[in-house]
């Protein structure tokens, strides 16, 4: 590695990888009519962004269950967020299938949501000298962007990314 090239950490907010692709793409089943669209676009656009970027580290961020600080906090929190669709729960743990048959470390934190943790990891591996992708299509990471912090937004239909800003 030479001077000028860092080292690459790919943070993938799965949740809303898993969302926009079951969105994105029109409803797909097995053999069994288990629902797959949300799984098969979240392996398409992990498998296109690993092959663009050879990151050196990877983790795919997940919600925990039940319901964090966020929520003590203010009891309202998400209130009025409409219930996950049932063709969309059952294919979590698809992706979660995904990552490992991927090798992609799963990484899920207690009482804390998913984008606080990629959060934190984009700013601790930013201060490291990493090169930082950030992959979600939450605007809120917008604020992290930087010279060393991009955030991608994926097209799950498409199975490619598209760079919002940074690098």
């Amino acid at each position: 590695m030479n001077e000028d090239s860092k080292p690459k950490i790919l943070l993938v907010d799965g949740n809303s990888l898993v969302y926009r692709s079951f969105f994105a793409i029109p409803r797909l089943t097995n053999r069994e009519g288990v629902p797959t669209n949300a799984a098969y676009g979240f392996a398409t656009v992990l498998r296109k962004i690993l092959a663009e970027e050879s990151p050196a580290h990877v983790a795919v961020v997940f919600d925990a269950a039940g319901t964090n600080f966020r929520h003590r906090l203010y009891p309202e929190y998400k209130a009025n967020r409409p219930p996950t669709p049932d063709d969309l729960a059952v294919q979590m743990p698809l992706t979660r299938e995904v990552c490992d048959v991927l090798g992609l470390p799963i990484l899920e934190i207690g009482d804390v949501e998913a984008d606080d943790v990629i959060g934190t990891l984009a700013v601790r591996a930013d201060d490291e000298g990493f090169e930082v992708f950030i992959v979600s299509s939450d605007k809120d990471f917008l604020q992290l962007v930087s010279d060393r912090i991009t955030v991608i937004r994926c097209d799950a239909g498409e199975g490619h990314r598209r760079p919002w800003f940074g690098g």
